[in-house]
């Protein structure tokens, strides 16, 4: 399996559905970052098993903007823009 990120919807109001794939066990950091690059979040910092993880994140907090998912493993690091939205 390939590691992936995605997040849906990518524009989103309240809540969206953060979907990542790891194609080995690794120590695992999901944050969400603002347009300038400061840590908004950490979701998780946590070594996870290979494979599918789906996570809801609630995301009323965050006033409207764009923002960045940035997942780092050991290996690799990804980034993917989204848009909050009111």
């Amino acid at each position: 399996a390939n590691a992936f990120l995605e997040i849906n919807p990518p524009a989103y109001k309240s809540n969206a559905t953060i979907k990542f794939g790891l194609s080995a066990q690794a120590h695992t950091k999901l944050t969400i970052l603002d347009f300038s690059g400061r840590l908004c979040q950490t979701l998780i910092n946590e070594t996870l098993k290979s494979g599918e993880h789906i996570i809801e994140w609630q995301a009323d907090a965050l006033p409207q903007g764009i923002y960045f998912c940035r997942l780092e493993t050991t290996d690799r690091t990804l980034t993917r823009k989204f848009l909050r939205v009111k």
